[in-house]
């Protein structure tokens, strides 16, 4: 049984026949931002001929030090555009995996959703700071929601990254923003957003960088962010539109790192166990140091879990049936089970990364370290057997793991982008699609 993806091909931040089961993924691109700073002294004159040059003069340096920014502005744009806006993409396909454009230019999409409910595919635009859905059933994308605050649409070379996009039981869609410290919560029902206020910014980096949203059997939300080593917690019948009430602190202990500057610990992503009332924690300093977390929410205690070496960067994580966490690692090409009772972990591998990404002919001419770098992970369905899904981010494919028989499967990504790939001069083929997050649906739909 075929099942197709859908597949946004933008440009980098740093396979499927499974019957019941459809896997979409969207590409995104990283940010340059440049800022051209110039400054004009002025010379006062001793007496009027000589001022009215000087003022002659001034006037001509205006003009240029004015055509100087709007050239160096215009240029940036240009580079920004090109790089990151994925501008005339075209499409491709193969047996497996069918991509689409999405309507309006420079997206740069990066969460998204599977609504089984809708038969909707739900997505963030993170550079117009809308709300997209594309109709599984009519095969065309809604009209676009405008999210009431996104600064970054008006600055041209900005966007606010949007890494997770999940459905509580209610239904509404929940959200994550970066340049605003934030969470968002749309209402389908309503048709409104309310946007939620960390307590907290990073000193050095200016926000927490809200990366991972989980719920607990109640609807109440847990959240992450990259910049800040605190698991949050926001109760939904105290968290208030515009404001922070409601969402608590509750700090990650950090001892493995201690060394490490504070700056280069990350947190990871996080998984909520309903079943076990935990939470699953990834923390990591790229790409030396990793470490696993579990917090107990009863008890409120912390119980952590070393890496052995090999496995520094854990980022995606999912729990199966039995409470054991699995974990991408996004330094390497591995992934692994951590045994939840005893700490032990148990490691696999993808395939090679690919020539063809490379823009050369055969295996041996890959460079070293040409890892494909499994990054965000997700249980399918099935039982104790349960399938797990993650994308290959420099692998350029979408792999399903099956841990019953441990068996691999990998899908090839069609669309390559030149722009983020190590590619030889003349190689007609190179580069990823850059496909950075993706999302399961579980009702059969084939998707086209």
């Amino acid at each position: 049984m075929e099942t197709e993806a859908l597949i946004d091909r933008k440009g980098k931040e740093r396979p499927h026949y499974l019957k019941n089961k459809n896997i979409i993924a969207y590409g995104v691109i990283g940010v340059i931002v440049v800022i051209v700073t110039v400054y004009v002294v002025f010379m006062r004159a001793p007496n009027n001929n000589i001022n009215n040059n000087v003022i002659s003069s001034n006037n001509s340096n205006l003009q240029s030090t004015a055509q100087l920014i709007a050239n160096s502005r215009a240029a940036a744009i240009e580079q920004y555009q090109k790089q990151f806006c994925g501008l005339n993409s075209i499409p491709h396909s193969n047996n497996y995996i069918t991509e689409y454009n999405l309507p309006s230019t420079c997206e740069m999409p990066l969460g998204i959703l599977v609504d089984d409910q809708l038969a909707k595919v739900w997505y963030v635009s993170t550079k117009h700071g809308t709300l997209g859905s594309y109709d599984l059933a009519t095969h065309k994308f809604d009209k676009e929601l405008n999210i009431p605050v996104w600064n970054v649409r008006n600055i041209p070379t900005d966007n606010s990254q949007v890494w997770s996009v999940k459905e509580d039981k209610s239904g509404n869609i929940w959200f994550t923003d970066e340049k605003q410290n934030a969470i968002w919560r749309y209402s389908k029902s309503v048709g409104g957003f309310e946007m939620y206020k960390v307590p907290e910014m990073s000193k050095a980096f200016g926000t927490t960088y809200p990366v991972s949203i989980d719920f607990d059997s109640n609807g109440n939300v847990y959240f992450v962010g990259i910049r800040s080593p605190v698991l949050w917690f926001g109760n939904v019948t105290q968290m208030k539109n515009g404001t922070s009430n409601g969402i608590a602190k509750i700090p990650i202990p950090t001892n493995a790192f201690r060394g490490i500057d504070p700056d280069l610990i990350s947190t990871g992503s996080i998984a909520v166990d309903n079943k076990r009332n935990v939470v699953w924690i990834s923390m990591l300093s790229f790409p030396s140091k990793g470490e696993i977390l579990r917090y107990n929410i009863t008890s409120k205690t912390f119980h952590p879990f070393d890496m052995p070496p090999g496995l520094n960067s854990p980022v995606g994580v999912a729990v199966d049936e039995n409470g054991n966490p699995w974990v991408t690692d996004h330094a390497t090409s591995l992934f692994f089970m951590l045994n939840a009772s005893d700490g032990n972990t148990t490691t696999y591998a993808t395939s090679r990364a690919s020539p063809q990404i490379y823009g050369v002919s055969d295996a041996n001419s890959v460079p070293e370290g040409a890892y494909s770098l499994p990054y965000w992970i997700e249980k399918g369905s099935g039982g104790n057997g349960g399938s797990l899904w993650f994308n290959e981010h420099e692998g350029n494919k979408i792999a399903r793991f099956e841990p019953s028989n441990n068996t691999l499967y990998e899908y090839w990504i069609p669309t390559q982008n030149r722009l983020w790939g190590n590619c030889p001069p003349n190689s007609q083929t190179c580069g990823i699609a850059n496909a950075l997050q993706f999302s399961s649906g579980q009702n059969g739909q084939k998707i086209r």
